[in-house]
């Protein structure tokens, strides 16, 4: 709970700039820079009418105080995930060697948060890579903590590239930790082995410890874990 309490703390210190105003650059600035995404929750839940669903681009050096948002942006009265984010911000507020992440939490009719970013999805403004975010459920009065999330971790190398693949097993997705950034996909149907994958084209397929990967709808190549035990005598 230590990330869900650090992401409650930076929602409260900066709620005054979470409201449905947008702190960044008209659509017309030819300053502007903008970053694309998408956050959902694991939890089938019905949302109740008027809940808005909030991102910002928090500066990660300053995150204690209200100074670490760089960038908000509001959707009003949202219904169910994903929630999909065009989010424009000014490079000028940026800072030389900065590091800088993207948060979201959803607040129910009543302004009460309801989500809130599990962890923040780190981020290199200029990069293109498209930023997914997941969010849990904020407990109510008296309400027990959920339980942590069942996290396998496992190492893949894929045509020479070597990255970090985290399965989590009750939400149903993998995150996959590669060097341009953190690719995170749904489970989807497959004949055999644990298929993940996107609107966008991105795919990974495993089977034991051997799988397919696919970025953008791009070439697919082969894939093999990096971290399975070899039996003895092999």
């Amino acid at each position: 709970m230590r990330t869900l309490i650090a992401s409650l703390v930076l929602v409260s210190a900066v709620g005054g700039c979470a409201g449905k105003t947008q702190d960044a650059p008209r659509a017309g600035d030819a300053e502007a820079h903008v970053i694309r995404g998408n956050a959902w929750y694991r939890e089938r839940i019905k949302i109740a009418p008027g809940a808005d669903f909030t991102v910002q681009l928090i500066d990660d050096q300053l995150a204690d105080s209200p100074a670490a948002v760089i960038a908000s942006s509001t959707h009003e009265d949202v219904a169910g995930p994903p929630y999909e984010f065009a989010l424009s911000y000014d490079p000028a507020k940026l800072r030389p060697n900065g590091h800088y992440s993207v948060g979201a939490n959803l607040r129910g009719a009543d302004g009460n948060l309801l989500f809130v970013s599990e962890r923040r999805a780190p981020m290199t403004p200029g990069a293109n890579a498209g930023v997914e975010i997941m969010m849990v459920r904020v407990p109510g009065p008296g309400e027990a903590p959920p339980p942590p999330a069942r996290i396998e971790h496992t190492r893949w190398t894929c045509d020479r590239m070597t990255f970090e693949a985290n399965f989590d097993i009750p939400g149903e997705r993998v995150e996959l930790m590669l060097p341009e950034g953190t690719l995170s996909l749904p489970l989807a149907q497959a004949a055999s082995g644990a298929r993940y994958a996107d609107h966008r084209g991105n795919e990974f397929w495993t089977k034991g410890d051997t799988g397919t990967l696919t970025r953008e709808g791009g070439r697919k190549v082969d894939c093999v874990r990096a971290d399975a035990k070899v039996p003895p005598g092999s």
